[in-house]
């Protein structure tokens, strides 16, 4: 399983029309260009931290008080091979379709 991802702007779209459903809605999605030191990209562990952690069916787990042998018994998980999952710049986007899906799967949307 990997990291779900998405455009804000996909996710925006996405609420306004589920959340409009017939109803006049009269919400607008504004463009203000990119501000300084927004970052575009998100790396979830460095290069060092992800020799070191554990990967369950959900979570990335770094525990540097244990090895990486002992995180893996105790976590129930396996080392972490794949890094390209480390960055959302590798990650495949949701489209808007799957985004209203995985909204409706966590029961982030009723």
């Amino acid at each position: 399983q990997s990291m779900q991802s998405f455009k804000i702007d996909d996710l925006s779209k996405v609420l306004i029309k589920y959340y409009k459903k017939g109803k006049i809605n009269r919400s607008k999605i504004s463009y203000i260009g990119i501000r300084k030191n927004e970052k575009l990209e998100e790396v979830l562990l460095s290069n060092t931290e992800a020799k070191n952690a554990t990967q369950t069916k959900d979570f990335f787990i770094l525990n540097s008080s244990f090895s990486i042998e002992n995180n893996k018994n105790f976590y129930n998980g396996l080392q972490l091979h794949d890094k390209n999952l480390l960055s959302s710049k590798n990650i495949k986007l949701l489209n808007q379709k799957e985004i209203t899906r995985f909204l409706i799967k966590k029961k982030l949307i009723t």
